[in-house]
């Protein structure tokens, strides 16, 4: 925050009265009011952009409890409302984890595959086995652990696999691009919401001083 009290610089002269000039401490002002205006509308601007990316990542985590998508859906998305109007768009770098929780959720599957038997469900069996192959970093194959999450079976054991499998979820944000645009109507084109101070067109007429 600026400080409010006025001295003059050193070396520099002070007027007979012993204080700036009128026309010194009317930039003063004019400097401090446009100051204290643009640090609020930028703790504003922080705390809309923090609560767009948190209500963004909240989406993404309930459609990957879902099982509607993948990681690679989740570093582009469109989100558009029902007129075709407004549009946002996130553009990110999407990092999905899990908890130790996914270790119970494994011992969940094996118990469901061992009481069903080898001749029921052959395709889960396969992909289950894949699936939980680990590579030698470490890795397991994300999409294919989402995609249990499209197999219909009402079995109250599997759902409380998959149960454990949505409490392991963690997603981690690593950068996001945020685009906000709209237009008149659906065939007009798209105009972009400058958030930018120093390129906003004020839009203000010209006038002879």
């Amino acid at each position: 925050m600026l400080n409010k009290s006025v001295k003059p610089a050193k070396g520099k002269k002070k007027t007979e009265a012993g204080t700036f000039s009128p026309e010194r401490m009317r930039r003063h002002k004019l400097a401090s009011e446009i100051y204290s205006e643009t640090e609020k509308l930028e703790r504003a601007l922080m705390r809309t952009k923090s609560g767009t990316l948190e209500k963004i990542r909240r989406y993404r985590k309930d459609l990957l409890k879902k099982g509607v998508t993948d990681e690679n859906d989740l570093s582009n998305l469109n989100l558009t409302n029902n007129d075709g109007t407004v549009q946002v768009l996130v553009r990110s770098s999407e990092v999905i984890e899990f908890s130790d929780d996914l270790k119970a959720a494994k011992a969940a599957i094996d118990q469901c595959l061992q009481r069903w038997g080898s001749e029921s469900h052959p395709y889960l069996h396969t992909v289950i086995k894949k699936l939980f192959r680990i590579d030698k970093k470490g890795v397991i194959n994300k999409n294919a652990l989402l995609g249990l999450f499209q197999f219909d079976i009402k079995d109250k054991e599997w759902q409380n696999a998959l149960d454990l499998i949505r409490k392991s979820i963690i997603l981690s944000t690593k950068k996001a691009y945020v685009q906000i645009r709209s237009r008149e109507n659906s065939s007009s084109a798209w105009k972009t919401k400058n958030l930018n101070f120093s390129s906003i067109e004020p839009g203000w007429e010209k006038e002879e001083l």
